[in-house]
C-alpha cells in the first residue's frame, strides 16, 4: 500500500504484521538508456551546458502542467539558458502550448509529445518535476530514483513514498506555484546540490529492493505469512 495509508493501517489493525508497504516494480532493463546524452539533447535542440528540467505524464488536467509552465516563467531571469522539456500527450496540448507562448516562454519549452523513449529523456535532463494536485505513488519519480535525477514537485497524493524532501528531492505545497519556482531553480542553479541528492535517491528508490524480481518476492513472502496464520 501507498505509504501515506500506512499511520490509518497501523492505528486499525490489531497486529502490526498485518501492515506491509510494498512499492511497485521497476524493469529496470526497460530504464536503461539507449542513446547518450549529448546526443538526446542535440535532437531536441537543447544546448548541452544548459538547465534540464523534464515533465513526463499525460497532458490532462490533474496533472497541472500549467503550474508548472507558470513556476518556470516565474524563475526564468535566474537560468535564462534553462530548458523545460514536456513529455506526453493529452487533450490540454494545444492549450499548454497557448499558455507557453503567452508566458513568453515558448522557445524555451519543447513540448515533444507521446514518446517512448522516456529513459534517455531522463538520462539526458538536470531534474524530473511535477506539479500534480493528485497522484499514487509517481511512477517518473522512482524512475527518475533510477537513473540518479532529483525531483522537484508537490505534495500531492503518496509524492512522499517516491521523494524525499530535502534529500532526494524538493517538495512544495500543491497550491504553492512561487515555492514550485523557487525549487526549481534553487536545484537548476545548483548542480552539486542536486547531483547530491540525485545519488541519495538511487540509493534510496532505485536500488534492487524496487526490481520486479525484488517486489515479486516481496509480495510472495507476504502471502506466505497470510496463509501461515
Amino acid at each position: 500500500v501507498a505509504h501515506r495509508f500506512v499511520p490509518a493501517l497501523e492505528r486499525v489493525c490489531t497486529n502490526a504484521r498485518a501492515v506491509r508497504c510494498i512499492q511497485g516494480g521497476i524493469d529496470f532493463g526497460r530504464l536503461a538508456p539507449r542513446t547518450d546524452r549529448a546526443s538526446v539533447r542535440a535532437a531536441l535542440e537543447t544546448p548541452d551546458d544548459a538547465d534540464v528540467a523534464l515533465f513526463a505524464g499525460r497532458l490532462s488536467v490533474e496533472k497541472r502542467v500549467d503550474r508548472l509552465l507558470r513556476a518556470f516563467a516565474n524563475g526564468i531571469a535566474r537560468r535564462p539558458d534553462a530548458v523545460l522539456w514536456i513529455a506526453g500527450g493529452g487533450a490540454l496540448a494545444d492549450e499548454l502550448r497557448r499558455l507557453a507562448d503567452d508566458l513568453g516562454i515558448a522557445p524555451r519549452v519543447r513540448f515533444l509529445g507521446v514518446r517512448s523513449d522516456v529513459a534517455d529523456l531522463i538520462g539526458a535532463c538536470d531534474l524530473v518535476a511535477l506539479s500534480s494536485d493528485t497522484e499514487g505513488v509517481p511512477g517518473v519519480a522512482q524512475e527518475a530514483a533510477a537513473h540518479g535525477r532529483a525531483v522537484v514537485a508537490t505534495r500531492a497524493g503518496a509524492t512522499e513514498a517516491s521523494v524525499i524532501d530535502g534529500s532526494t528531492g524538493l517538495l512544495v505545497a500543491v497550491t504553492d506555484e512561487l515555492g514550485l519556482s523557487r525549487a526549481l531553480y534553487d536545484l537548476l542553479a545548483d548542480r552539486e546540490r542536486r547531483e547530491a541528492m540525485g545519488a541519495e535517491a538511487e540509493r534510496t528508490f532505485g536500488g534492487g529492493r524496487l526490481s520486479i524480481d525484488s517486489v515479486a518476492a516481496a509480495y510472495e513472502d507476504l502471502y506466505r505469512e497470510a496463509l501461515a496464520g
